[in-house]
């Protein structure tokens, strides 16, 4: 007869119901586009620069998780997370979209060792998306020329969304509407 002590009996009854109980991987969201080679554009010393500073969010906003507000709580998906915080995925979200809408400019949110013209400074004052499928963003923004004689010009703007919130997919997809809406806004010399 073979003695099993009962330790092994243990170890094995627990790997078997840790492997049963393991969840399936999260997934990874970003809030842009996927990136497009599109060649390395020339800057030139006639260049007009504009430097996009960090995103400024509320402390509770600036993180991974997928929120869904539901009342006075905030839901973070148990199967979803964004691949970089919330103020860099906004940053370079934002400056994307700046710099396909504006060729004439070199818009970067990268530091660089040239002088840039401009920095664009952009608070989000207020970012939800309901479980009722509304999505609000309220923010400022301030472009603030390095020139001290050219004044700085300062907007604000809220935006809404409105769809389904089912799933993080849908959910992404809302946040990406709302900061698309922000940037399309924002005015560049």
């Amino acid at each position: 007869m073979i003695h099993v002590k009962p330790f092994k009996i243990f170890s094995f009854l627990l790997l078997g119901a840790i492997s049963a109980c393991a969840s399936p991987p999260i997934k990874l969201y970003t809030l842009g586009s996927p990136a497009i080679a599109t060649g390395a554009l020339p800057i030139s010393s006639s260049s007009t620069v504009v430097a996009v500073s960090r995103v400024a969010v509320p402390s509770y906003l600036d993180t991974v998780d997928i929120t869904v507000r539901r009342g006075v709580l905030l839901d973070h998906s148990s199967e979803g997370r964004l691949a970089s915080r919330f103020s860099i995925g906004a940053t370079d979200l934002i400056t994307a979209r700046l710099a396909q809408r504006h060729l004439n400019l070199y818009v970067t949110s990268q530091p660089l060792l040239e002088e840039y013209n401009y920095t664009l400074q952009i608070n989000i004052n207020r970012f939800d998306i309901t479980e009722e499928g509304n999505g609000t963003l309220s923010a400022t923004w301030a472009l603030i020329p390095k020139n001290q004689a050219i004044p700085v010009t300062r907007q604000s703007g809220n935006f809404t969304a409105h769809g389904p919130t089912a799933t993080d997919d849908d959910t992404v997809k809302m946040g990406q509407n709302l900061l698309t809406q922000l940037a399309d806004r924002i005015t560049l010399p």
